[in-house]
């Protein structure tokens, strides 16, 4: 692997049209790389406690997913972490073709 610039997705927020996707936007992109719980993202964005429940959270996030096109082809992976919460992570395109690695652990 080549070391040089790292290259560089531009995402167009201006998709977002909804003020609730653009907070979650802005905030999962703040965190990006971060494993981030449906109920710190409920907290964080829509100011509920924890003991909130709502399928909202999912359907802006697939929202997310399709408007801002957060594919590793265009340098984002937007993943749900099954019983913890979502990742955005920025994806190397050098890497799209490299053998998968195993998973980081989660942090505790």
């Amino acid at each position: 692997m080549t070391r040089g610039k790292p290259s560089v997705h531009k995402v167009k927020l201006s998709e977002i049209s909804h003020n609730r996707e653009y907070e979650l936007a802005l905030f999962m992109f703040r965190n990006a790389g971060r494993l981030l719980s449906r109920a710190h993202l409920r907290e964080a964005v829509w100011g509920q406690g924890p003991d909130a429940s709502s399928r909202s959270l999912d359907t802006h996030i697939s929202r997310l997913r399709t408007k801002l096109d957060l594919r590793p082809r265009n340098g984002f992976l937007l993943s749900a972490i099954y019983g913890l919460g979502y990742r955005l992570e920025a994806i190397d395109s050098e890497m799209l073709g490299a053998p998968r690695s195993e998973p980081m652990p989660l942090a505790a």
